[in-house]
């Protein structure tokens, strides 16, 4: 069982941790920074937070089979995501 909810991202304005919340407030995870690189961790974050979605186009995928609905959700994710 995981939280069905949308995931967020919050850093520490103090540049130490990055938060993930579901909707309902509750702590997901946390991301330490230290000796690390802020970006990074925070493209890691994000990452982590869209996991419910990507979790259920999975799900979509192996019940329904590959659609050109599920290829868009899928792309509007990693344009959001913009890890590179």
């Amino acid at each position: 069982m995981y939280t069905k909810e949308e995931w967020r991202v919050i850093s520490d304005p103090l540049g130490k941790f990055t938060d993930i919340f579901g909707e309902a407030g509750m702590p997901i995870a946390t991301i330490t920074h230290y000796g690390r690189d802020i970006e990074q961790n925070l493209a890691n974050a994000h990452l982590i937070a869209k996991s419910p979605q990507m979790f259920e186009l999975l799900k979509r995928m192996v019940e329904g089979g590959w659609s050109t609905a599920i290829a868009m959700e899928v792309k509007e994710i990693i344009q959001t995501l913009d890890l590179s």
